[in-house]
């Protein structure tokens, strides 16, 4: 016995139509909001961040420091009254400064404007540190509107199949499987654009954190796979190396301040005081005085030299440690992007034009009978995988390149 149906739109086709509707306001709001190139964001990203800032500030104080080289120590001065040679009261007067050697202060100057190249570098790193987090999060929501595009396709597809299923089903075609089958595919696709709405939300707010902007915009660009060759030799102006040398730099100008501050000190003085016999005496002397401070102690100051000379080997063992995990990253980052190369042309040339024919033909065949549901689906699902592997690629590819250049610092 035959059960009688009579047709209906029923509720996961009115589902379906929902989020084709919602789909189809997004994408034109999206079309209608202002475009923003990779460029443009990474330039407002680098005008606003707080590390660049920081970095800026912090040159100030190194600048502010190498001004001026001639730092001595504070004057002496002292006062004394009292008896001195009868029972009235004298007074005197005495200042003395005390000056180091010339090379001291030098040597104090080079080290301060040492730090303030090493800063400048460090700025420089900062900036490509930006650069690349930034690209990261631009690249990633390229991806996610690719994706989100792909998922509309197939959205619209199922939900285009689901209709021609619930109509079959009315008219007592099908017994309820096919439809229950389109069904699960069109729930589990809807779960899929749920999820990449909410990366897509998520990726914004991350943008919009870092821009400082709350002002709604797309990317100018979609996700590409154009690949650029790559020279992964260091330069010699690499700002990494640039740091690492201007630290070794530093070490080697505070050896030699520990050693010059062990040389003597020369102090010059002035003094101004009475020196009465008699309650009618008011004349004062002045007297100049001139003096060498000369080191007693000096177990202490050579261990600071030494201690000097052991930073300076710990400074070059670090640039060279340094240097060498920079190297191993580009290399591994060099076979990674050329893998990733590899991929994308394999999946654009070979797999996805097959599973796209593949999806032609297996909805031609089902549209006139020749396969079933269950064929079909297989086939669409097969489409779908290698469409979302492409663009898994994509992201691979332009991830990576944007890696290595930031290793590069490119």
């Amino acid at each position: 016995m035959i059960e009688k149906r009579t047709i209906a739109v029923k509720q996961p086709l009115l589902v379906i139509m929902a989020i084709c509707l919602l789909s189809s306001f997004n994408a034109s709001a999206q079309n209608s909001l202002p475009k923003r190139t990779k460029e443009q964001v990474i330039a407002r990203a680098i005008e606003v961040a707080p590390l660049i800032k920081s970095t800026a500030a912090q040159s100030g104080y190194f600048s502010a420091l190498s001004a001026n080289r001639f730092d001595p120590a504070k004057a002496n001065l002292k006062a004394d009254f009292g008896n001195v040679n009868s029972a009235l009261n004298d007074s005197k007067f005495f200042i003395e400064q005390t000056f180091d050697l010339p090379m001291v202060y030098k040597q104090q100057q080079n080290v301060y404007a040492s730090m303030l190249k090493a800063n400048q570098y460090q700025a420089l790193l900062d900036k490509q540190f930006v650069k690349w987090s930034v690209e990261q999060l631009y690249i990633h929501w390229q991806y996610l509107l690719s994706k989100e595009l792909v998922l509309k396709q197939f959205q619209q597809l199922y939900a285009k199949q689901l209709s021609a299923s619930e109509a079959r089903y009315a008219a007592g075609q099908d017994n309820g499987l096919e439809r229950l089958n389109i069904q699960n595919w069109v729930a589990q696709n809807e779960q899929n654009v749920l999820r990449n709405s909410v990366e897509l939300k998520t990726i914004q707010s991350q943008l919009g954190l870092v821009l400082q902007d709350s002002s709604q915009f797309v990317p100018a660009e979609p996700l590409t796979t154009q690949v650029q060759l790559v020279d992964t030799v260091l330069a010699a102006n690499h700002p990494l190396y640039s740091i690492w040398q201007q630290k070794l730099q530093t070490a080697l100008f505070e050896t030699q301040l520990q050693k010059a501050k062990n040389l003597p000190q020369w102090s010059v003085g002035a003094a101004n005081q009475s020196f009465r016999v008699v309650a009618t005496d008011q004349q004062r002397y002045n007297s100049v005085t001139v003096g060498m401070n000369i080191p007693l102690f000096t177990k202490y100051a050579r261990q600071r030299v030494k201690a000097s000379e052991y930073n300076e080997q710990f400074v070059a063992s670090e640039q060279e440690k340094v240097m060498q995990e920079l190297r191993i990253n580009i290399q591994k980052a060099w076979g990674n992007y050329q893998q990733a190369i590899e991929v994308c042309q394999y999946l654009n040339k070979q797999l996805l034009p097959n599973t796209r024919k593949m999806g032609d033909m297996a909805s031609f065949s089902f549209q006139q009978g020749q396969i079933n549901y269950i064929e079909w689906s297989n086939s669409m699902n097969q489409v779908q995988v290698a469409e979302q592997q492409y663009l898994d690629a994509l992201l691979t590819l332009n991830m990576q390149q944007s890696y290595l250049y930031y290793l590069l610092s490119k």
